[in-house]
């Protein structure tokens, strides 16, 4: 048995209880049934239908420590399915576009890890890093070819009113050619940033 369907299948097949017994039965073993009660019938009802079915004491027991041991970790075929199908799409994107699906997981915020673990493992696999630049970067990481651009938000303190507008002038009236320049044109004062 490798998913919760293959339960269905053996409870069904072998031991004789009804799909929508051996339903309930899945589901009580995966702990989304709350009632003791509930389960020992369902459980009770697994031993007696098995015996009518002819199955021997010892085939019974057997079956069942399988079935409860397998309750721990099992998984539905669908969810497995849609998984691996992920785990296909996310280890291709990773091998073809390292720099561009780094940076992608970077703007999600990286899920369990900090970005400095993300970065670490981006250098490992050969992309450069390049720095915040403010007449280079946009308002999140961007990743072409072998290399990923740390985004403006990266920026402590620095707000997203302020990368908005510092962007929107870049965009508008080109790069910046100086600080002063840059304070003129984004009209960005300290309590800005």
């Amino acid at each position: 048995m490798i998913y919760q369907e293959d339960v269905i299948k053996v409870e069904n097949h072998i031991a004789g209880l009804s799909l929508e017994e051996a339903d309930l039965l899945r589901r009580a073993m995966s702990g989304k049934m709350r009632s003791h009660h509930a389960m020992q019938r369902i459980v009770d009802n697994f031993f007696s239908s098995a015996k009518a079915k002819g199955l021997t004491d010892y085939q019974t027991k057997e079956l069942w420590r399988q079935i409860e041991s397998f309750a721990g970790y099992s998984f539905c075929k669908a969810h497995s399915a849609s998984f691996a199908l992920l785990s296909y799409q996310v280890a291709f994107l990773k091998a073809h576009y390292p720099a561009e699906f780094m940076a992608s997981v970077l703007n999600n915020n990286g899920g369990f890890y900090s970005a400095a673990v993300y970065i670490q493992e981006s250098k490992r696999f050969g992309l450069k890093i390049g720095l915040p630049l403010i007449n280079e970067s946009e308002k999140e990481y961007v990743g072409k070819g072998t290399t990923i651009r740390i985004g403006l938000k990266a920026i402590k303190n620095l707000s997203y009113n302020a990368i908005e507008r510092i962007i929107k002038e870049r965009k508008r009236n080109g790069k910046y050619v100086s600080l002063a320049d840059f304070l003129v044109r984004t009209k960005l004062g300290y309590e800005e940033t």
